[in-house]
């Protein structure tokens, strides 16, 4: 079902979902893209630890701004799939476009499971401080595996729905008429086949953060 494919698009929609929204006050553009996965992966959970200099103004040790409730973070991300005693393949990274943004503690934010990792990972940490999060998808599910005749109503409006980007293509993720997302596994001349299993489902990921600009919104 894509294997490691899957899981580096799921990480970066994963990552992506929130920042636009959950950068709330003063933050701008978001830079990963939606839609999110249909689920959030279960048992996400920072640890960080010192890399880089830190840089900044008031706070912290040293004069260095540390990151608190309310700021905006802009971030760059590595995601891999962990192998003993290797680093892991790389299944997505932020470095060369534009890092993620997003306010700590925001609603949006908090309500996202990987955003909760990344929020509490970044907590305290200064500009050029990194910190992994590492996430733990639920089990994949057989029973989430549909195929679908293309005459199904669902299907029906789907096609309408993604019309502008060609209808339902494989390798896409959509949005299925009771909210939740679906992941276009096959499709033929007389069915589609959707996975509604979350994108991180059965994987084991490391995201490494770089915090690269850390902005307090409660200032001027």
């Amino acid at each position: 079902m894509g294997g490691a494919g899957r899981a580096g698009r799921g990480a970066g929609r994963g990552a992506g979902r929130g920042a636009g929204r959950g950068a709330g006050r003063g933050a701008g553009r978001a830079a990963a893209p939606r839609p999110p996965p249909a689920r959030g992966p279960a048992g996400a959970g920072g640890r960080a630890r010192a890399g880089g200099a830190a840089a900044g103004g008031a706070g912290g040790a040293g004069g260095a701004r540390r990151v608190g409730e309310g700021d905006v973070v802009e971030v760059h991300f590595e995601c891999r799939q962990p192998e003993e005693g290797k680093p892991g393949m790389l299944l997505e990274s932020s470095y060369g476009g534009d890092p993620l943004k997003f306010e700590i503690g925001a609603g949006d934010v908090m309500d996202n499971e990987l955003f909760q990792g990344f929020d509490g990972a970044l907590r305290g940490l200064a500009v050029g401080d990194v910190a992994e999060v590492s996430v733990s998808g639920e089990e994949w599910n057989p029973e989430l595996l549909f195929e679908v005749p293309l005459e199904h109503p669902e299907i029906e409006r789907l096609e309408r729905r993604y019309k502008s980007q060609g209808g339902v293509q494989e390798g896409a993720v959509v949005e299925l008429q009771n909210g939740g997302k679906a992941y276009v596994l096959e499709k033929n001349d007389a069915t589609v086949k959707l996975d509604a299993n979350s994108e991180f489902a059965g994987k084991n990921l490391i995201f490494c953060l770089e915090l690269m600009s850390v902005d307090d919104q409660s200032e001027g």
